[in-house]
């Protein structure tokens, strides 16, 4: 975490996010309190109704916020030993090679350029785990002008045998938190089986007979946003619909007839963590309803809750 600024902004994430969400508002950082520690970043934060009443009942119960330089994510500073002893001791340990959320939050730097950080849960445990590999939930972090929106690919796959971390295929991403042969990992760590939004517009297009090749993932694909220009700019005849479950998508895309279409956002969660995202393709073909995988090449999976955390329809009516 390079500077006060940043620091002071990552703290302040963390604390309306995960810490306090339902009282995001009351929450006043104190960025002249920040201090440059070589372990992390420390500041200070108060509670709205303690800085205007002056109660001690209103103030928070621990006030001092640790920022670590590595990525590894803000987190409250220890009770016992004293902070500066705790910070001291940290230091001197040193950057552990072999801890998962170093190795990911270094992957997403370099992946990312400090646009992408750990979601690190109050108990730092990973969502996911495996005898292969650790999952770690990830996320953009919010950019003025845009909709602070969960990523397609929210999690990070770290493997235990030391291999380079990875974002985990939309299609299955449970999956490739086991074993990989080392031709399977080399091409996750690729980002090869991330091309969600090319694999379904090629599927689209594909429909009405038009051949496309997919676009490769990028990093930017991921950006705030990105929903809505895909929608626009790929689908501009769907329009939102709204449902609950798969049961209402079905009916949403049986009801108007054959040559209907949709396209399905859908969002998953572990541990109450978003952790990936996955986008299918829906045709009422002559009265049956489909749903297509096209980075499976194959019918799409229809996760079930609780891993199931969202759906959003953009339905598009039969032409003619």
């Amino acid at each position: 975490m390079g500077t006060r600024e940043e620091a002071v902004a990552a703290a302040e994430r963390w604390l309306r996010r995960d810490m306090y969400p339902a009282r995001a508002d009351s929450v006043v950082m104190l960025p002249e309190t920040a201090t440059w520690h070589p372990y992390a970043w420390t500041v200070c934060f108060d509670f709205r109704e303690h800085l205007d009443t002056g109660d001690p009942a209103q103030a928070p119960f621990s006030s001092l916020v640790v920022v670590p330089h590595d990525g590894t994510g803000a987190h409250w500073a220890p009770t016992y030993p004293p902070p500066e002893q705790y910070l001291a001791q940290r230091a001197a340990q040193g950057p552990r090679a072999d801890d998962p959320w170093v190795r990911a939050a270094a992957w997403l730097r370099e992946t990312y350029g400090g646009l992408v950080e750990l979601a690190v849960p109050p108990n730092r445990q990973p969502v996911y785990e495996t005898g292969a590999a650790w999952l770690l939930a990830c996320r953009a972090i919010p950019q003025p002008g845009f909709p602070e929106e969960p990523m397609l690919a929210a999690s990070v796959v770290v493997p235990k045998d030391g291999g380079t971390p990875f974002h985990p295929s939309p299609s299955d991403p449970l999956a490739d938190v086991e074993a990989l042969a080392p031709g399977t990992a080399a091409r996750r760590a690729a980002g090869e089986q991330l091309h969600a939004r090319g694999c379904l517009v090629a599927v689209h297009c594909g429909i009405d007979g038009v051949p496309v090749t997919a676009l490769p993932w990028r990093p930017f694909h991921e950006a705030p946003g990105w929903w809505e220009r895909l929608g626009r700019r790929y689908f501009p005849r769907f329009e939102p619909v709204g449902v609950r479950d798969w049961d209402d998508v079905v009916r949403a895309v049986e009801a108007p007839g054959p040559g209907t279409r949709g396209v399905v956002r859908v969002r998953r969660r572990l541990r109450d963590q978003e952790v990936s995202g996955n986008l299918l393709y829906v045709h009422n073909n002559q009265g049956r309803v489909v749903f297509l995988d096209g980075l499976a090449g194959a019918l799409g999976r229809l996760d079930p809750p609780p891993l199931l955390r969202e759906l959003t329809l953009l339905r598009a009516l039969p032409q003619g």
